[in-house]
């Protein structure tokens, strides 16, 4: 009877094993294949970490949540066998998990460790299926396409197989990348091999660090491909155990495809701060997680926390991440406005304000587009007004300027601020009457 029950224990074990292989995404393989290109994004990632630390006390980082950044995707799925050929319930699940997690939406910030609430961040960020195609031609922004390549798996030196962003190789080819979040779908799985790439994503290039051609990666193939077990909240072949399942793992590389490193950074096995994520308010991390273990790998003394298992760009399981941090947060909107601002549509949620009964002073914005903001208003007193100037990402880039408005004022502030498109907010300080517009900015007016 023991001897039973010892071989039923050693067979349960072996089929646990068995339901979580080996999985890692291919970001730091494919980043240390090339050393420049890693100095490249590193490079770019302090040019964040410079511009922050100078002005986070200055509250420029401050964002409006009036803002969304509407993101267009497209699934591609490519399928050799009907298993591979998910349905568009676990699309739009994932899409669902997408728009909780960066959000912070998710139902589970509950297990987040009261060490880490106060940095628990989120992007104000929209993810939507691509209604119209690169031709103008309506959508629902998933592509099914048979294949006849049975595992997208080659690697060599650190590159891994983008044969699945093309359609002369097997795969399909991407609609516009400037345009669109491209999303590959496809079996990743060596065969016979105890281990995978769960995924991996390009990052975000084209800064002034990336000064060589060879150090880019060609835009038609920007985006994530991604091992069809990981799709969905309820894909039946994730959710097996929690490993890769619930959707993190496209959550994890969408955090590389925003430009986060892994949270121990490009090195797994020192505890040496300059070479991290450059990313302050994660601690200190040797290592990968594994599973849903508690650990700290790097004690660095008095205030020290423990490893984030609850990090999104973690190994941890998906069932133990909830959250990026609010630095996380700020250096994917950095990267996004700097080195992805095509991809997004900026959607304003709070951009005019009606009043029932009318007012005696109406300020209005004359010279649009100009190259300062001129204020005007139906007629003058001596009423004072305050303007507040966010950018076309929600970035506070004039907070409550006071002037007092008894003839046609311009607002001379604004010399400094780049070109383009910002949102402008008059309060008359008096009455608490409040005026949106738009302004544009324009070089050579």
């Amino acid at each position: 009877m023991k001897l039973l029950l010892l071989l039923i224990l050693i067979l349960s074990t072996v089929a646990l094993k068995s339901q979580v292989p080996d999985f890692k995404c291919g970001f730091d393989d494919m980043m240390n294949a090339n050393p420049e290109r890693a100095k490249a994004l590193e490079q770019q990632t302090m040019a964040w970490k410079n511009l922050y630390n100078r002005t986070v006390n200055k509250r420029d980082f401050i964002y409006s949540y009036d803002t969304i950044f509407e993101v267009k995707v497209v699934f591609h799925i490519l399928y050799n066998n009907a298993s591979e050929n998910i349905p568009d319930s676990t699309i739009y699940s994932q899409m669902q998990v997408l728009n909780e997690d960066f959000n912070r939406l998710n139902a589970d910030t509950s297990k987040t460790r009261s060490v880490f609430l106060p940095v628990a961040g989120k992007l104000n960020i929209r993810f939507v299926l691509a209604d119209k195609d690169p031709n103008g031609m309506p959508t629902d922004g998933i592509i099914r396409k048979f294949t006849n390549v049975t595992s997208f798996s080659q690697t060599n030196a650190g590159n891994y197989d983008s044969r699945m962003k093309y359609n002369n190789q097997g795969g399909d080819n991407a609609w516009n990348t400037d345009q669109y979040l491209n999303i590959w779908i496809c079996d990743m799985y060596p065969q016979g091999a105890s281990s995978f790439t769960a995924g991996y994503a390009t990052p975000p290039q084209d800064a002034e660090h990336w000064n060589a051609t060879s150090l880019n990666f060609p835009k038609s193939e920007q985006g994530v491909a991604i091992h069809y077990y990981t799709i969905g909240r309820y894909n039946s072949a994730a959710t097996a155990n929690n490993a890769f399942g619930l959707g993190r793992t496209l959550v994890h590389e969408l955090g590389h495809y925003f430009g986060l490193f892994h949270i121990w950074g490009l090195n797994n096995t020192s505890c040496d701060k300059n070479i991290d994520d450059f990313i302050d308010d994660t601690p200190n991390t040797r290592f990968q997680a594994s599973s849903c273990n508690y650990n700290n790998t790097c004690n660095d003394g008095a205030g020290d926390l423990p490893d984030p298992i609850e990090n999104y760009m973690d190994y941890s399981w998906g069932s133990c991440q909830n959250m990026f941090t609010k630095q996380q947060a700020s250096l994917m909107l950095f990267n996004i406005h700097n080195y992805r601002k095509s991809i997004y549509t900026p959607i304003v949620t709070k951009d005019s304000y009606e009043t029932i009964e009318p007012v005696a002073i109406v300020p209005r914005i004359i010279s649009n587009p100009s190259r300062l903001i001129t204020v005007i208003a139906n007629k003058y007193s001596k009423a004072e007004f305050e303007v507040t100037i966010v950018d076309v990402i929600g970035k506070l880039v004039m907070n409550k300027l006071q002037f007092q408005l008894n003839n046609p004022t311009p607002i001379a502030e604004t010399e400094y601020l780049l070109d383009g498109h910002y949102f402008v907010r008059l309060k008359n300080i008096k009455t608490d009457e409040v005026f949106n517009f738009r302004w544009v900015k324009a070089g050579g007016i």
